[in-house]
């Protein structure tokens, strides 16, 4: 199998890609294409860093970061040397680096492609395709939407099964034309994050995010208006600045001035600790083009670890009770159900919400998709 990703190996979140890649090999042999670069890259110093790093090969982690899980034996990382622009004369440079890295995997007499990208280079053209849609990528800010739209309508007349992550995603597909379009919500590495709920780390107050801190997502006026209502709650902040694009903006300074403790990225295990001692959840985004296709996995990491959630009214979440997941419109009300919840879930509350994690998890997305893989090898519809 090759798997072409957006995002590179040793990323400082690991989402679908990487998990994948892993169940994937599970039972294949699986060539990971590191990122092709679909965003224009920025004069910052995190896309400077990725450009060297990607120049000399280094596909180790980030000092001071450990990634979720091992890589498998029959799991190998390419790195493409291409340029992060995919239009005119460039396109046939690049296309000419693609080919020669999957020289390999075009000559297997077996052999699928599963992409992230719609931006394939022909590689669909060669072998049975899945395309993983998990986000709007045309309504990131910095891609292209030409070339997206162009490379989803070109896997969608090659015949590929599309997958999407939310039901405004496969929407999505199916408009662009795919004739086979498979709903798989997001899932989380939820095993980390189970604990024994009767034993009591929980501190009441604590308030905690997980994920990536991007101007593009988060609403810096939901996570103010809980301090501004309760002083005395703490609020927690793990992971990444502007990881993916974009610089940290103004609203950061603010927040650390109303108090907020940015703790920066954390070890899946790092978060799972901090989880056990919190009291509620939030996930504070904001409502645009881009989290219109969201489901966040970190829904599913934090009902893992049996807290509640309260969250900003995206048109993904999925329909759970009440206690599992409270939906708010505004910093007022967002503030009131934060501030409702800070003496933290019942032991009974907290294990019913691991309950509903275990059925989300990618033990069972893993079977899924290798039973996939092996029907579209077998020639099965």
């Amino acid at each position: 199998m090759l798997v072409l990703s957006t995002a590179d190996w040793a990323a400082p979140l690991w989402t679908n890609k990487q998990y994948m890649a892993c169940e994937l090999a599970l039972e294949n042999d699986v060539e990971y294409f590191e990122s092709l670069g679909l965003r224009r890259p920025e004069l910052s110093m995190r896309d400077l860093t990725r450009i060297g790093r990607r120049l000399v090969r280094r596909r180790g982690p980030h000092p001071g970061h450990e990634l979720p899980r091992r890589r498998p034996p029959s799991l190998r990382i390419r790195t493409p040397l291409v340029v992060p622009y995919h239009k005119g004369p460039v396109r046939v440079l690049n296309k000419k680096v693609i080919e020669a890295m999957s020289t390999r995997w075009r000559g297997a007499p077996h052999r699928v492609l599963w992409t992230y990208t719609p931006t394939t280079y022909g590689l669909e053209l060669a072998a049975p395709t899945v395309y993983h849609c998990v986000d709007l990528l045309s309504a990131y800010p910095g891609i292209d939407r030409d070339v997206m739209a162009s490379g989803e309508q070109q896997l969608a007349r090659s015949g590929a099964i599309a997958i999407g992550s939310s039901r405004v995603v496969c929407e999505h597909l199916r408009r662009v034309g795919f004739a086979r379009v498979v709903e798989w919500p997001n899932v989380a590495d939820v095993d980390r994050f189970v604990h024994d709920p009767s034993v009591q780390e929980r501190v009441p107050g604590r308030v905690v995010f997980g994920g990536n801190v991007s101007p593009y997502k988060i609403d810096a006026s939901l996570v103010a208006a809980i301090l501004a209502r309760a002083p005395t709650a703490e609020v927690i902040v793990a992971g990444p600045i502007a990881e993916g694009g974009g610089k940290s903006w103004p609203a950061l300074r603010e927040l650390s001035d109303h108090g907020v403790r940015f703790i920066g990225n954390r070890s899946i295990d790092e978060l799972a600790a901090l989880y056990r001692t919190a009291s509620v959840a939030i996930i504070p985004y904001l409502l645009n083009d881009y989290t219109k296709g969201v489901l966040p996995l970190k829904l599913f990491e934090y009902l893992a670890a049996g807290l509640p959630i309260v969250s900003s009214r995206l048109e993904n979440l999925p329909d759970l009770d009440r206690l599992d997941l409270f939906v708010t419109a505004g910093p007022e009300q967002f503030a009131a159900a934060v501030i409702s919840l800070l003496q933290g879930p019942s032991v009974a509350d907290a294990r019913r919400r691991m309950d509903v994690a275990r059925a989300n998890s990618w033990t069972t997305r893993g079977v899924e998709a290798r039973a996939l893989v092996q029907s579209i090898v077998a020639g099965g519809s």
